[in-house]
């Protein structure tokens, strides 16, 4: 897990909820996850997710944000998020790249490198 101040790596909207609340990317630290009000996206399987528009635009340190295109997570929730955290990195995985939900296990070298650069 990360520590406050380090890059992190924040792979889909279920594991940035996680990943902020766990290693305290916002000032003061703050979770993230379902809210009554805020921006919402269908899954493919059916289920809403719903994010704080207030929260999210509070991460302040380097952001990688992964999806894929043909992901149950709609790719358009990370191109979302990635327009809420000033200076965050978007890479979003085309299905022939392994752009399903898994993409560290389906485009090992891709993921890697795209993780590689981003760690600098």
């Amino acid at each position: 897990m990360s520590t406050p101040g380090r890059r992190t790596f924040i792979k889909t909207a279920a594991a940035s909820a996680a990943a902020v609340a766990l290693s305290r990317l916002a000032s003061p630290p703050v979770a993230l996850g379902a809210t009554a009000a805020g921006h919402s996206f269908k899954t493919s399987d059916g289920y809403t997710l719903r994010y704080d528009e207030a929260v999210i635009p509070r991460i302040t340190v380097p952001t990688l944000i992964v999806g894929g295109r043909v992901s149950v997570v709609p790719w358009k929730s990370q191109v979302w998020i990635n327009s809420q955290i000033k200076g965050s990195r978007l890479e979003i995985f085309e299905e022939s790249e392994g752009g399903n939900h898994f993409m560290f296990m389906e485009s090992p070298d891709k993921f890697n490198r795209v993780v590689r650069e981003f760690m600098g």
